[in-house]
């Protein structure tokens, strides 16, 4: 009888206790307050390129000749267009002064070179892209995303104009033995294999220039997969303590309570809900703290045939777009994009691709892609009502990126039309003037 007594009491306390463990358990909270300082590192590295910096990912979209008239010309290879850019940056610039009334540049002026970026340009970062005297300059504060080379030999200043055609704003400045970078310039362009650009003007009277041909091929493209565990590391201040939940077989969230990070097979989303307040920042802020942080976790993962450039500036968003080849990777943003939210001194959103595509020696090359004629594209823009309707920003030919399976990818040239949601893939109505949907969004 005794022994039967000892066994139920020990039960009851063997249960009792295990209650007592079970509700503790319940009600404990993990500490998601801890000073990251406090904490141990932790391996938060994606083992992506070098550093990059304002003058490696600020690259213009084209550079077209305005040389005889009516006859807009750019390089055939694209690769002459970036190495051109890549010398333009050396030149020694001076004397900069504001040109408010448009007396001394006009972007009609035949004799002169065109450089289009893809978005505006503090011009602050003049010092930072070109040789400038920075304690003895003062550059007038503005934006630029056009930039002119007077071409005329009579000219003896201001051969260069950073224009903001947004609002006609225009800095000038003047380059340094400009003979020289003159007899150059022709020189490129008398030796170089050329292509004929016709011109467009969207609705806001902005020029846009396609080519009427282009050394566009298909391309099959193998790729890595690139672990969330780094990325964990760095976005969270206690990434052992992560509610995880599994959304599908392609899809997983972890979160602490305060951020939240979606993983899909091929991207990644991720957003910190701590101290957000609303405000722009500078842009020279933006670009300089988000170059800055992408090189602290070695986020550029690409190889030598590809490289994230400055797309996108608003607010306090910046995008990275990939490009190949001097082309840019239109679709999808999932594959092709890195985007930064910054709020506060650190980063609020970032989306970004967890695939790094294999160097270009390792592609299979398909051919070439027939692509409806610049001609032919303009006319559908102007007369189809689906585009009609449409605000047009930009027009431009690219890449888009379709899953093939197997680790495998096909880059495939396209034209591309920017609207306010972004870039999308131009497709062909059935019928010029009808109402067919034209436009497949990313």
């Amino acid at each position: 009888m005794k022994i039967e007594k000892v066994k139920t009491f020990i039960l009851t306390f063997l249960v009792g206790l295990s209650l007592v463990m079970t509700f503790t358990l319940w009600n404990s909270e993990t500490n998601y307050d801890v000073n990251e300082e406090d904490r141990d590192p932790i391996p938060a590295s994606l083992n992506g390129n070098a550093d990059e910096t304002k003058k490696s990912v600020i690259k213009p979209n084209m550079i077209i000749f305005h040389m005889e008239e009516g006859q807009p010309k750019g390089f055939l290879n694209k690769q002459k267009e970036t190495q051109l850019y890549d010398q333009m940056l050396n030149w020694a610039l001076f004397d900069f002064n504001p040109d408010y009334e448009g007396e001394d540049f006009s972007p009609n002026d035949l004799n002169q070179i065109e450089v289009i970026f893809p978005t505006a340009i503090p011009a602050d970062f003049i010092a930072d892209l070109f040789r400038v005297d920075k304690d003895s300059t003062v550059i007038p504060e503005s934006t630029f995303d056009r930039m002119y080379i007077s071409m005329d030999e009579d000219r003896t200043k201001n051969h260069i104009h950073f224009r903001n055609t947004e609002n006609g704003i225009t800095i000038n400045a003047s380059i340094q033995s400009a003979a020289t970078v003159m007899d150059s310039l022709r020189n490129k362009y008398n030796s170089s294999n050329m292509v004929e650009y016709t011109l467009f003007e969207n609705s806001a009277n902005q020029r846009i220039y396609l080519p009427k041909e282009a050394n566009m091929k298909k391309h099959i493209v193998r790729y890595q997969t690139i672990g969330i565990t780094p990325l964990k590391n760095l976005l969270f201040v206690n990434p052992s303590a992560l509610h995880w939940t599994r959304i599908s077989a392609d899809s997983e969230t972890f979160t602490d309570g305060y951020r939240e990070l979606n993983k899909n097979t091929y991207h990644m989303d991720f957003m910190n809900m701590t101290d957000f307040t609303n405000g722009d920042i500078k842009r020279e802020q933006l670009i300089n703290e988000t170059i800055q942080w992408l090189n602290a976790h070695k986020g550029w993962t690409t190889h030598k045939d590809y490289q994230y450039v400055l797309s996108d500036l608003d607010k306090s968003t910046v995008k990275y777009r990939l490009n190949y080849n001097g082309y840019s990777i239109f679709e999808k943003d999932i594959y092709s994009a890195i985007t930064i939210q910054w709020n506060n001194q650190t980063v609020y959103q970032y989306n970004r691709p967890l695939i790094q595509l294999n160097e270009a020696e390792y592609m299979q090359e398909l051919g070439q892609e027939e692509l409806i004629d610049a001609n032919e594209l303009i006319s559908i823009l102007e007369l189809n009502k689906q585009y009609q309707s449409m605000t047009i920003f930009d027009v431009a030919l690219g890449y888009k990126i379709e899953e093939l399976g197997g680790q495998v990818f096909k880059l495939t040239p396209a034209w591309f039309i920017k609207g306010h949601s972004g870039w999308s893939e131009f497709k062909e109505p059935k019928e010029v003037g009808g109402v067919d949907s034209a436009v497949e969004s990313n």
